[in-house]
């Protein structure tokens, strides 16, 4: 499954000397067709209440025939790109953002981490589900989806028990699943055709988990 990449820049030094060193950098050296955005730097850390120096806005150049902006921000001991957002109407994809991603990347945040012995954490452009929703729930997960009827999803009595399991395993193991995530797998991993039956399963998956929820919340 596709996925944004993430990056994580970690200082282990307590004072975060480094950090600051890193985001002086990002901030003063030119790199061409990546401009230092100040005055949205300013309007961020404002927003946000944190000082400048935390903070740095790049405006991108044409990649993938988008340009976007991209937002960096010191939490803790790390520095973390925030967003990646285009600069027109509407939303990347995840290969537009991740192309943008990996030229930032190379050109502007790989030469000021070296420069200041900074580590360096990239997140690959794809994630299996199991990773994210975790191993008890992904097998009551494949459990249905090989057997059930892709037609109704959960019609067959026998479908739905299966179903069941999957839903209430998630719920007791506290899974990081959600409709979204089950949408996406249905039609990406699996090849899913019917729109209307996975955005339904969807729907029912959400309204499974919040009955769960309102029951263990009031018996």
């Amino acid at each position: 499954m596709q996925t944004f990449k993430n990056l994580k820049i970690i200082d282990y030094d307590p004072d975060r000397s480094n950090l600051l060193a890193f985001m002086d950098i990002l901030q003063s050296k030119e790199v061409e067709g990546w401009p230092f955005l100040k005055d949205k730097a300013k309007d961020y850390a404002k927003n946000i209440y944190k000082d400048f120096r935390e903070v740095a806005v790049f405006g991108s150049p044409e990649i993938c025939k988008r340009t976007a902006t991209v937002w960096l921000i010191i939490s803790g001991r790390e520095v973390t790109i925030t967003n990646i957002v285009p600069t027109e109407v509407g939303r990347l994809s995840y290969d537009e953002y991740n192309a943008i991603f990996d030229r930032f990347y190379l050109q502007v945040v790989k030469p000021a981490a070296e420069e200041t012995n900074l580590d360096t954490l990239s997140s690959a452009p794809e994630v299996h589900i199991e990773d994210l929703i975790g191993h008890e729930t992904y097998e009551k997960l494949r459990i249905w989806e090989v057997t059930c009827n892709s037609d109704s999803g959960n019609g067959h009595p026998n479908d739905f028990e299966r179903w069941a399991d999957f839903v209430t395993t998630a719920f007791l193991s506290q899974s990081k699943i959600n409709a979204g995530l089950l949408e996406r797998w249905l039609l990406e991993d699996m090849n899913w055709q019917d729109q209307d039956v996975v955005d339904r399963l969807g729907s029912e998956f959400e309204y499974g988990i919040n009955l769960l929820e309102y029951y263990v919340n009031n018996k």
